[in-house]
Parts: structure tokens; sequence; C-alpha cells
């Protein structure tokens, strides 16, 4: 095994700011928000130095290339704030690591902060930890896996996402919202073809964007997932989970998915859950295959973010990608062709058959 030092950690490369890697003609890593739309965007340099194609990921299984692993299946786990890339042989089969090629500054060298702050000039710097899970053996569809190392990974990233939070706690963050997605295929920002989640823990301090924060919202009150029927749009139904067509689909052959029981978070499920919820994902997916073909697109994990009190219920989505209109710009509105009635009726029966 071997310690990359940090005096030769390249610039934002695992989120490291380091008095050794930073200068100040440096691009730094910021939060900008457009506060007519509530809508946020980071803006990251070495977000252009990800690998595209390729399996970058094999090589840190081997030992062969640098990771900070925060949460592998064989019980291995350094600090998500660690800043000690080893290469070591992994051993696990289900792993997280830090994104070596992440939007959000991680760690920032304390005596740097000043002159950041003063070149920032009114702008955030973007802070979070940003993680990626994968499995030993190698996938590229989530319908290639099955539903046992489709849970290897779902364990792994749900280990990786608390052990995000805990640590974040621990250093007095008090909120914190986690994005977790799968990215499936190039089209759908999939730049590794390798199956696998990510994790994008906002440690910026600085609120939601629009769209959670209406998620968030629709929970104030009665639960809308415990109260809907979904009727002729149910999809699949088990002993702890459910997948439906979206009554209103973003894009074409939109499905959701639940847990049951109400839940707020991918951390809480229980053990059956999460292997009910990865058999539900392959099955979706096979689905989806055999009723349109190979599919790209991405699959969404909403929950309740750390520090807020309100209820919440954990949900999914899955969407098949597909490129959108002027409209669909001026508005958080879709035309579609497909009824979810009809897509319903199509996933259903090509689920009934597996």
């Amino acid at each position: 095994m071997s310690t990359l030092p940090l005096e030769k950690i390249p610039y934002m490369h695992w989120g490291v700011i380091s008095r050794f890697n930073y200068r100040g003609d440096k691009p730094l890593p910021v939060k900008k928000w457009d506060m007519l739309l509530e809508h946020f965007a980071y803006i990251s340099s070495v977000r252009g130095e990800r690998p595209r194609g390729a399996d970058p990921l094999e090589e840190v299984v081997k030992g062969a290339d640098y990771a900070i692993v925060v949460a592998d299946s064989s019980g291995l786990a350094d600090s998500p704030f660690s800043v000690e890339p080893k290469a070591r042989e992994l051993k696990g089969e289900a792993f997280a690591i830090v994104n070596r090629y992440p939007p959000m500054a991680r760690v920032v060298d304390e005596e740097l902060l000043p002159k950041i702050e003063e070149r920032l000039k009114g702008s955030r710097l973007a802070l979070g930890i940003c993680l990626v899970a994968f499995t030993r053996r190698y996938a590229e569809r989530v319908e290639a896996c099955s539903p046992s190392e489709l849970l290897k990974l779902l364990e792994v990233t749900a280990r990786g996402l608390e052990a995000c939070w805990s640590s974040a706690k621990a250093k007095g963050f008090s909120s914190a919202p986690a994005y977790v997605f799968f990215n499936l295929g190039e089209k759908a920002g999939g730049s590794v073809r390798r199956l696998h989640t990510q994790v994008y823990v906002d440690l910026t301090q600085d609120g939601y964007g629009r769209a959670l924060k209406s998620v968030l919202q629709a929970f104030s009150g009665s639960c809308p997932l415990c109260e809907e029927e979904h009727e002729e749009r149910l999809v699949y139904s088990g002993k702890h989970t459910m997948l439906w067509a979206s009554r209103a689909p973003r894009r074409n052959l939109h499905l959701r998915f639940t847990v049951k029981r109400h839940v707020e978070d991918l951390t809480k499920l229980s053990g059956s859950e999460l292997r009910e919820l990865a058999e539900l994902l392959v099955k979706a997916a096979k689905a989806l295959a055999a009723a349109i073909g190979h599919v790209e697109g991405n699959i969404v994990f909403y929950q309740r973010p750390m520090g807020h009190a309100g209820s919440f219920h954990f949900f999914g989505e899955i969407l098949p990608y597909e490129s959108i209109g002027g409209f669909e710009l001026l508005e958080h509105a879709r035309i579609c062709r497909v009824a979810p009635e009809e897509a319903a009726g199509r996933l259903r029966r090509a689920v009934q058959s597996f």
C-alpha cells in the first residue's frame, strides 16, 4: 500500500484545496444562485479532467490508482474528510470512494480561507463531499445485474452517505442535503460506462434549490405517498416496495418507486427493504428494456436532508433519457406521448413475464 502525500495532490482532486496546490490564479469551485428561478449551479474547472468511456474504477480496485474509500463491504473505511488517498488492492464486493473530480471542495486549508474569501467577492465557495459507489463485478446497466449485486451497491451507497452525514455533524455542519443518483449512459451524464451510484452531500449551508424545496413542501401536511392511489398506473407491488407510472410524467415512461414504510432516507431502510428495492430496480430496468429497448437515463433518490425537521417519505424516480424543447425550458412541465396508464400496462406485463 502507498499513500499519496498531501503536497502531491493536484488542485481540487478529491476536493482538496491545500497550501501546496492552490495559487491565486486557480479557478475556485463556486456555487452560484439565480434568485429569479431559485436555481443554483456548481462551477468547477476540475470536472473537465474526468476520464470518459474507460474504466478508471478497475484501477482503484486493483490498487493501481489512489482512492479514499469511505465504505467497503469488507469493512475498510477512511474518513470522508481524509486527505490521504491510498493505492491498495480492495478486498470487498462493493465500494464507495470519494469522487476524484468533484464539483465541490471537500477540504480547504484554513490558512487559505481569508485569501479565498477575498477572491470570491460575494460568491459562495462550493463545499461538500461527493462519492462514487460501484461493485467489484463490471456491469454497465442495471438490468445486467443480479438483485444481490445491486443490493451490495445500494448497501455501500447507504453506508457511504451515513458516514458523510455523521462526519459532517461532528464537524459542526447543521444541514446537508444529499443527492443520490445513477447516470445511465453518456447522454444521461454517465461519463464512465461502469455502473455506479453517485452521492453529492452539499455542505455550503445556503439552503435548497427550488426542486428540493417544493418536494419538502409537499410533505408539510399529510403524506402524499401514503395517501395516493395508483390504480391503473401501478406496475409492481411487493411486500415492502411499490413501482408505478407517474401521474404527470416528466418523461415518457417516467416511473416512481418507494418503500411502503414511512421512512425518511436511504440510510434508514432495513435490510429486507433494501433487498426488495434492489429487486424492484432490476425488474423495472428489465421491463423498460423489454418494452422500449436499451434505455439510457437516470435513477434519482429523494430523501430528507440532514438537519431538516419536517416529515418526509423516501422515494425515487426512473427517468429514461429524452431531449427537451423550449417549452420544457420555460416551465417545470413536459409534453409526453405515452399516457401513464398505457406505460404502466406495458411495463406491468413485462414485469409479470420475469
